[in-house]
């Protein structure tokens, strides 16, 4: 096996065990050291490099604060922005040390469209699991995740409809059935790595915080569109017209993470929905 898988295996296990049920009385979660082991393994195969490495745990501390509700608000309102700075900055790559894999090289999968490149972003995935572990709401057990499935499978269809439809519409992609030996490298790394990351942070750190601090009756509606519109803003680098479709999807991630107030569902809408995006239709877009 490539050294260079073994970090992200880490991670993946890591992020999983987020849903184990929480022990008082452990010291140290299954998922954080596994976490800790997935930084130690990307250290060693050259996939961190120090400075990368100083910036996670750096993020570790400013996350681990704000999840502190019997410190200061001040001090917590310091470790929210420092969070979300160091936050955005992984998930942009824009921060020094990480060495991503790359695991897709500019294929175009019709004729028509855009070549393609998919990175398995370590930085991203690791602020992921991080909000997902201290600070975004998760199910507690299965009866609760079933019934947050009946609850959000309408919007769910919904939000997958109106995106792909709109993105139709605009003639940004058109029906591209394609089934290749990609799908599950994209789903994989997709799903864990892209979608958890996003979601853990615009839903289940952003939206959640500001839900808190607007005035109650108009915090639901308020929330989910600014945080849809960040949501939009941050996909503005594939274009206005990649923006808006973000931002409908966001308001429609928001929606379901509004219903059930945990995590799972928008992941999974998230997912679903870029995962019909890829095997049905043209993937990323359109050549212009």
């Amino acid at each position: 096996m490539n050294l260079l898988y073994i970090p992200y295996l880490l991670l993946f296990c890591a992020i999983a065990l987020c849903w184990l049920p929480q022990q008082a009385s452990w010291r140290w979660q299954p998922a954080r050291i596994l976490a800790t082991c997935s930084l130690a393994a990307a250290v060693s195969s050259g996939l961190l490099s120090w400075p990368g490495l100083l910036i996670c745990l750096l993020c570790w501390f400013f996350i681990h604060v704000c999840a502190k509700p019997q410190l200061s608000a001040t001090l917590r309102i310091a470790s929210g922005l420092g969070s979300t700075l160091l936050v955005l900055g992984m998930a942009s790559h824009l921060l020094p040390g990480f060495h991503n894999l790359k695991l897709i090289s500019a294929v175009r999968y019709a004729p028509d469209s855009m070549p393609f490149t998919l990175y398995a972003n370590f930085d991203k995935g690791y602020a992921g699991f991080l909000l997902l572990s201290y600070l975004s709401p998760r199910v507690a057990d299965v009866k609760q995740f079933l019934a947050d499935v009946r609850h959000s499978l309408r919007p769910a269809i919904l939000t997958i409809a109106t995106v792909l439809t709109l993105a139709c519409m605009l003639q940004l992609i058109r029906w591209d059935l394609k089934w290749n030996t990609d799908i599950a490298v994209f789903l994989a790394v997709n799903l864990v790595l892209t979608c958890v990351a996003e979601e853990a942070f615009f839903r289940g750190f952003l939206q959640q915080k500001l839900s808190q601090l607007l005035p109650a009756q108009y915090s639901p509606a308020i929330s989910i569109v600014i945080v849809a519109v960040l949501f939009g803003l941050v996909h503005l680098g594939g274009g206005l017209v990649y923006m808006i479709l973000a931002t409908t999807a966001g308001l429609g991630y928001g929606w379901i993470y509004q219903r059930n107030g945990r995590i799972e569902m928008a992941i999974l809408t998230h997912a679903t929905l870029n995962l019909i995006h890829f095997v049905c239709f043209s993937y990323p877009k359109l050549a212009t």
